[in-house]
């Protein structure tokens, strides 16, 4: 770049020599015409490449600020996600969900994705321990739509079913639970459970379907 300004600097020192002559009647006006122009035309490709570097280089701190803020809320949920693990731990489900809620927020837009399944999974145990089946069904969902791969999404949510009555969604969840944790005594207990379930409501209808007899 300062090798074309040098030879900008040269053709305007030039031009002015060519101008003079062109008044003498040396040089004829297309040919200071040209030269003007050649001028015009370097002046205006440095401009551009200075504005494009101008960009690129506000560009890329953009991005960086927005990456440092990003790690930043990452950062902040990971805490909060722990001090909500604590809260449950001692019983406290109100401040356990206030904290979920708090990471949860940090998380928003894709922050981090599978951080978010954790404490969705999370929130979610703690509306289940609060009979709140269709708030944690919610939750779950939100997790499996963060990382589907997050087994305990799957299993929350087949629990979270099974109590509202679905009991084929909930074992396909719970399923889905074990293809992913394929050594987890707790989602095989579930399955388990839901079969019962599945089985008693079948004898039920059975039995309302027979003919009454007088």
């Amino acid at each position: 770049l300062s090798l074309e300004r040098a030879f900008v600097k040269v053709l305007r020192a030039r031009l002015g020599g060519i101008a003079e002559a062109a008044e003498e009647g040396g040089l004829d006006s297309k040919a200071l015409q040209q030269a003007r122009d050649a001028i015009r035309a370097k002046e205006e490709k440095e401009k551009a490449a200075a504005q494009q570097k101008a960009q690129a280089d506000a560009e890329a701190a953009r991005l960086k600020a927005a990456e440092e803020e990003r790690l930043l809320k990452v950062a902040e949920a990971r805490r909060l996600k722990g001090e909500g693990n604590d809260a449950f731990k001692g019983k406290d489900l109100a401040g356990a969900e206030r904290l979920y809620a708090q990471a949860l927020a940090l998380l928003a837009h894709g922050a981090c994705p599978e951080e978010a399944a954790l404490v969705y999974s999370n929130r979610a145990l703690v509306r289940i321990q609060e009979g709140r089946y269709a708030e944690a069904e919610a939750d779950c969902t939100a997790g499996i739509a963060a990382n589907k791969e997050w087994a305990k999404a799957h299993h929350r949510r087949g629990v979270a079913r099974m109590h509202l009555g679905r009991l084929e969604e909930g074992l396909a969840d719970l399923e889905q639970a074990m293809k992913l944790e394929p050594e987890s005594t707790t989602t095989l207990d579930e399955i388990r459970k839901v079969k019962r379930m599945q089985q008693q409501r079948r004898q039920q209808q059975q039995q309302q379907q027979r003919p009454f007899r007088f």
